[in-house]
Protein backbone atom coordinates (compact mmCIF):
# COMPACT_ATOMS: atom_id res chain seq x y z
CA UNK A 1 0.00 0.00 0.00
CA UNK A 2 2.99 2.29 0.14
CA UNK A 3 3.34 3.18 -3.54
CA UNK A 4 4.78 4.99 -5.32
CA UNK A 5 1.68 5.37 -7.42
CA UNK A 6 1.88 6.31 -11.07
CA UNK A 7 -1.88 6.64 -11.54
CA UNK A 8 -5.04 7.13 -9.54
CA UNK A 9 -6.12 3.67 -10.72
CA UNK A 10 -3.10 2.10 -8.98
CA UNK A 11 -4.07 3.75 -5.71
CA UNK A 12 -7.71 2.69 -6.20
CA UNK A 13 -6.69 -0.96 -6.58
CA UNK A 14 -4.88 -1.20 -3.23
CA UNK A 15 -6.56 -3.42 -0.63
CA UNK A 16 -6.89 -0.50 1.79
CA UNK A 17 -8.77 1.66 -0.72
CA UNK A 18 -10.91 -1.28 -1.83
CA UNK A 19 -11.80 -1.88 1.84
CA UNK A 20 -12.95 1.75 2.18
CA UNK A 21 -15.22 1.37 -0.85
CA UNK A 22 -16.54 -1.99 0.37
CA UNK A 23 -17.34 -0.51 3.77
CA UNK A 24 -19.17 2.33 2.07
CA UNK A 25 -21.03 -0.01 -0.31
CA UNK A 26 -22.25 -2.05 2.66
CA UNK A 27 -23.78 1.04 4.30
CA UNK A 28 -23.84 3.99 1.89
CA UNK A 29 -24.35 7.39 3.50
CA UNK A 30 -22.98 10.88 3.17
CA UNK A 31 -19.51 10.94 4.72
CA UNK A 32 -19.48 7.14 4.88
CA UNK A 33 -15.91 6.95 3.58
CA UNK A 34 -14.52 9.47 6.05
CA UNK A 35 -14.01 7.13 9.01
CA UNK A 36 -12.24 4.31 7.14
CA UNK A 37 -10.11 6.89 5.31
CA UNK A 38 -9.30 8.54 8.64
CA UNK A 39 -8.26 5.15 10.04
CA UNK A 40 -6.04 4.59 6.97
CA UNK A 41 -4.25 7.90 7.55
CA UNK A 42 -3.93 7.45 11.32
CA UNK A 43 -2.53 3.93 10.97
CA UNK A 44 0.22 5.20 8.66
CA UNK A 45 1.02 8.10 10.97
CA UNK A 46 1.06 5.86 14.05
CA UNK A 47 3.28 3.28 12.35
CA UNK A 48 5.69 6.08 11.46
CA UNK A 49 5.74 7.26 15.08
CA UNK A 50 4.15 10.61 14.28
CA UNK A 51 2.68 12.36 17.30
CA UNK A 52 -0.38 14.45 16.51
CA UNK A 53 -1.46 17.63 18.22
CA UNK A 54 -5.10 18.74 18.21
CA UNK A 55 -4.66 20.90 15.11
CA UNK A 56 -2.70 18.13 13.35
CA UNK A 57 -5.55 15.74 14.03
CA UNK A 58 -8.07 18.28 12.76
CA UNK A 59 -6.17 18.43 9.47
CA UNK A 60 -6.03 14.62 9.28
CA UNK A 61 -9.83 14.58 9.76
CA UNK A 62 -10.15 17.14 6.96
CA UNK A 63 -7.91 15.07 4.68
CA UNK A 64 -10.00 11.98 5.38
CA UNK A 65 -12.91 13.70 3.62
CA UNK A 66 -11.02 13.44 0.33
CA UNK A 67 -11.45 10.34 -1.82
CA UNK A 68 -9.77 7.20 -0.46
CA UNK A 69 -7.22 7.22 -3.30
CA UNK A 70 -5.90 10.57 -2.08
CA UNK A 71 -5.74 9.28 1.50
CA UNK A 72 -3.84 6.19 0.29
CA UNK A 73 -1.28 8.39 -1.47
CA UNK A 74 -0.77 10.51 1.65
CA UNK A 75 -0.49 7.38 3.82
CA UNK A 76 2.00 5.97 1.31
CA UNK A 77 4.09 9.15 1.42
CA UNK A 78 4.25 8.99 5.21
CA UNK A 79 5.14 5.30 5.13
CA UNK A 80 7.82 5.70 2.45
CA UNK A 81 9.35 8.66 4.27
CA UNK A 82 9.63 6.49 7.39
CA UNK A 83 11.20 3.45 5.66
CA UNK A 84 14.83 4.73 5.62
CA UNK A 85 14.64 5.37 9.37
CA UNK A 86 13.43 1.81 9.95
CA UNK A 87 16.18 0.41 7.74
CA UNK A 88 18.82 2.36 9.68
CA UNK A 89 17.48 1.09 13.01
CA UNK A 90 17.47 -2.51 11.76
CA UNK A 91 21.03 -2.13 10.43
CA UNK A 92 22.20 -0.75 13.78
CA UNK A 93 20.61 -3.68 15.61
CA UNK A 94 22.00 -6.20 13.13
CA UNK A 95 25.53 -5.15 14.05
CA UNK A 96 25.00 -5.78 17.75
CA UNK A 97 25.11 -9.24 19.27
CA UNK A 98 23.26 -10.30 22.38
CA UNK A 99 24.29 -13.37 24.32
CA UNK A 100 21.66 -15.09 26.44
CA UNK A 101 22.28 -17.75 29.04
CA UNK A 102 20.01 -20.83 29.00
CA UNK A 103 17.54 -19.32 31.45
CA UNK A 104 17.26 -16.07 29.51
CA UNK A 105 16.83 -17.95 26.24
CA UNK A 106 14.09 -20.11 27.81
CA UNK A 107 12.31 -16.97 29.05
CA UNK A 108 12.56 -15.35 25.61
CA UNK A 109 11.27 -18.51 23.91
CA UNK A 110 8.35 -18.69 26.35
CA UNK A 111 7.52 -15.01 25.75
CA UNK A 112 7.69 -15.46 21.99
CA UNK A 113 5.42 -18.51 22.12
CA UNK A 114 2.84 -16.61 24.19
CA UNK A 115 3.09 -13.60 21.87
CA UNK A 116 2.65 -15.79 18.77
CA UNK A 117 -0.38 -17.47 20.33
CA UNK A 118 -1.87 -14.05 21.13
CA UNK A 119 -1.27 -12.79 17.57
CA UNK A 120 -2.98 -15.88 16.15
CA UNK A 121 -5.88 -15.36 18.54
CA UNK A 122 -6.21 -11.72 17.39
CA UNK A 123 -6.09 -12.82 13.75
CA UNK A 124 -8.96 -15.22 14.44
CA UNK A 125 -11.24 -12.39 15.55
CA UNK A 126 -13.52 -11.22 12.76
CA UNK A 127 -13.84 -7.48 12.34
CA UNK A 128 -15.92 -5.44 9.91
CA UNK A 129 -12.90 -5.05 7.62
CA UNK A 130 -12.45 -8.85 7.54
CA UNK A 131 -16.09 -9.35 6.62
CA UNK A 132 -15.75 -6.99 3.67
CA UNK A 133 -12.30 -8.12 2.53
CA UNK A 134 -12.23 -10.45 -0.50
CA UNK A 135 -9.95 -12.87 1.38
CA UNK A 136 -12.10 -12.52 4.54
CA UNK A 137 -8.99 -11.41 6.42
CA UNK A 138 -8.17 -7.72 6.83
CA UNK A 139 -4.65 -6.32 6.51
CA UNK A 140 -4.32 -5.89 10.29
CA UNK A 141 -5.21 -9.51 11.00
CA UNK A 142 -2.95 -10.71 8.19
CA UNK A 143 -0.16 -8.69 9.80
CA UNK A 144 -0.89 -10.48 13.09
CA UNK A 145 -0.39 -13.85 11.36
CA UNK A 146 2.81 -12.63 9.71
CA UNK A 147 4.13 -11.40 13.07
CA UNK A 148 3.26 -14.74 14.70
CA UNK A 149 5.30 -16.48 12.00
CA UNK A 150 8.23 -14.13 12.70
CA UNK A 151 7.96 -14.98 16.40
CA UNK A 152 7.99 -18.69 15.52
CA UNK A 153 11.12 -18.23 13.39
CA UNK A 154 12.90 -16.39 16.20
CA UNK A 155 11.77 -19.06 18.67
CA UNK A 156 13.34 -21.71 16.43
CA UNK A 157 16.62 -19.78 16.34
CA UNK A 158 16.70 -19.27 20.11
CA UNK A 159 15.85 -22.88 20.82
CA UNK A 160 18.49 -24.12 18.36
CA UNK A 161 16.13 -25.62 15.78
CA UNK A 162 16.35 -22.84 13.20
CA UNK A 163 18.96 -20.76 11.41
CA UNK A 164 19.61 -17.02 11.78
CA UNK A 165 19.18 -16.62 8.02
CA UNK A 166 15.46 -17.25 8.38
CA UNK A 167 15.19 -20.76 6.94
CA UNK A 168 14.31 -23.29 9.58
Amino acid sequence: MTGPYETEAQARETPAVQAVYQTFDAAPRQGGMDEPSHRLLCEALTAAGVELGAYDHRIVRWLSQWEPETCAVIAGLVTRAHLPELAEARAALAGSAVTLDDGQAATAVDALEVAAEYRRYRAGLTCDDCVHHPAELCEDHQADLDTADEYDALTAILSGTGSPGGAS
